[in-house]
């Protein structure tokens, strides 16, 4: 017979996935759980870091400087090999793509939607429900910055943000937790006719390989996604007054050839070191609604601020900060005048689908 587990070392970095193992861990094996991270030159990124960690259950976090060793064993050598990475410059076409290489063409695309901020994940969906970030980087730090769903809150106005055991407002700690919802009562809602006036609806960030696209998922995944809620939602009883904005958090590193626009900077901003305001590259984004005109591409420049702008002009809120206040309104990419609520049906395998993709 084994013997039990008593102790676990695990490679941690303070993101979604090694949080929900940390724990898993701990509540399967009953063991404990030492959580170790290499420094290889994140920064402020592990500002937070042991705190965090201890918080989810683990006994205790190890952080080793390896930045040396990191540079002369992995970075030298790669800048040293001769061979140019195309991956960045990789692509899917349409035919890969069975919802979105189809959804797309019918639709309204926002071929000018940016990230709203020159970084990773984490500031860009902050600024995607508070209008700012208060940081530049990932962090497991809880935050604090005044959101959207405290403005629709205050009107009485309902909202929601779906999801599995992580989603975009899990950065808001148990303070927002009641606008916290399983993704299993995103599909219920819409079919009943019972979602709230604002829904955020998230993929699984719960671990690596899920379906949301990020690399090196298998974007079947993805793409059974984004066709479910569609799907949800356009055959819901809320259809006829509905708007389902399709995006993503960021780029996630890959080459576009438009440069980024700036945008309005506000002082916490500022303050913390953006002092030039630059968004991220391109994402994909589509408006799908009864009002949204078919077979269109709008070259307006949004990001998501303009989800803000949009949500604070539909109920006459106010804004959060400057970026949002100056945002441009998706609102006017809309046709009221002229509704048609048919809605194209897409045959998309539901999968699951395999792990990670080369």
């Amino acid at each position: 017979m084994a013997a039990p587990v008593r102790r676990i070392c695990l490679a941690y970095s303070g993101g979604l996935d090694t949080s929900v193992i940390l724990r898993w861990l701990r509540e399967h094996y009953e063991a404990e759980i030492v959580a170790f991270c290499a420094d290889l030159g994140q920064e402020e990124e592990l500002d937070g870091l042991p705190e965090k960690a201890r918080a989810t259950g683990a006994a205790d976090c190890v952080i080793d400087d390896l930045r040396e060793e990191f540079a002369r064993d992995f970075v030298f050598p790669m800048l040293r090999a001769g061979a140019n990475d195309v991956y960045t410059i990789s692509y899917y076409e349409a035919a890969d793509l069975p919802f979105l290489g189809r959804a797309a063409p019918q639709w309204t695309v926002l071929d000018h939607y940016f990230a709203p901020f020159m970084g990773p994940t984490g500031p860009n969906r902050l600024i995607s429900q508070t209008g700012q970030t208060d940081r530049l980087s990932n962090t497991g730090v809880i935050t604090t910055l005044p959101s959207i769903w405290d403005r629709l809150s205050a009107a009485g106005i309902s909202g929601a943000n779906y999801g599995n055991q992580y989603v975009t407002a899990s950065a808001f700690g148990p303070r927002l937790a009641s606008v916290i919802r399983p993704i299993a009562s995103f599909y219920s809602d819409a079919a009943a006719g019972t979602l709230p006036n604002v829904s955020y609806v998230d993929p699984d960030f719960s671990m690596a390989y899920t379906n949301t696209y990020h690399p090196h998922d298998d974007i079947r995944n993805g793409e059974a996604f984004l066709s479910s809620v569609y799907r949800a939602v356009t055959t819901g009883p809320l259809w006829r007054s509905s708007l389902l904005l399709i995006t993503f958090d960021e780029w996630g590193g890959f080459y576009d050839h438009v440069r980024p626009p700036v945008a309005p900077i506000p002082p916490g901003e500022l303050a913390i070191g953006n002092t030039d305001g630059l968004r991220g590259f391109r994402i994909p984004s589509i408006l799908v609604s009864p009002f949204a005109r078919r077979r269109n591409i709008s070259s307006v420049v949004y990001d998501h601020a303009s989800i803000l702008r949009l949500i604070e002009w539909r109920w006459s809120l106010e804004p959060l900060t400057v970026r949002d206040a100056g945002a441009n309104n998706l609102a006017d990419e809309l046709d009221f005048a002229h509704p048609d609520i048919s809605a194209p049906v897409y045959d998309v395998p539901a999968g699951p689908f395999g792990g990670p993709c080369p």
